[in-house]
């Protein structure tokens, strides 16, 4: 399935002209325009075939809760085993730059090559981003549990990657 509104690379990144990147507010709020640029990075893997469903999915959401009244422009940015047959780096500066500049954006799933060595392109992603934690609730799903009273179970883990540990 085609989108217009579905922005594929080709030789570069090609940021739509009718849409706004979405915008962080000095109040650290996130200003949403009714048209916004949301880049995503396909992925590797399973990645080509679920990024068209979940564009499908996410536009279809869009369009239902405000009747055609906002729209996302999708830029593909390249990531993974993409980008290093279209440009031969796995992860790059282009993109980088992009997701920086967007704020928001998506990212199917991306592989490490084994036995190549240096950081998985996860690791780069957050240390460029300045990602340093990682938050994970723990929440009973209402299947038979080894505890008594699962229901009450309200724990997060928190995982901070900091300096050169990732």
């Amino acid at each position: 399935m085609k989108w217009d509104n579905v922005y594929a690379w080709e030789g570069g990144a090609r940021v739509p002209q009718e849409g706004q990147f979405i915008r962080l507010r000095e109040d650290k709020s996130l200003e949403v325009p009714h048209n916004p640029i949301i880049p995503y990075i396909e992925g590797d893997g399973i990645g080509p075939e679920i990024a068209p469903a979940m564009i499908h999915v996410v536009n279809t959401a869009v369009e239902r809760a405000y009747r055609g009244s906002r729209r996302i422009h999708w830029v593909e940015v390249l990531a993974g085993d993409k980008a290093e047959e279209k440009t031969g780096n796995r992860m790059p500066e282009e993109t980088l730059e992009l997701l920086k500049q967007a704020i928001v954006s998506i990212k199917g799933p991306l592989g490490t090559p084994v036995g190549k060595g240096g950081k998985s392109l996860n690791a780069i992603l957050r240390q460029s981003m300045d990602f340093y934690s990682a938050i994970r609730p723990v929440y009973w799903l209402g299947q038979p549990a080894p505890i008594p009273n699962p229901e009450r179970v309200n724990v997060a883990v928190f995982r901070e990657n900091s300096d050169d540990v990732y």
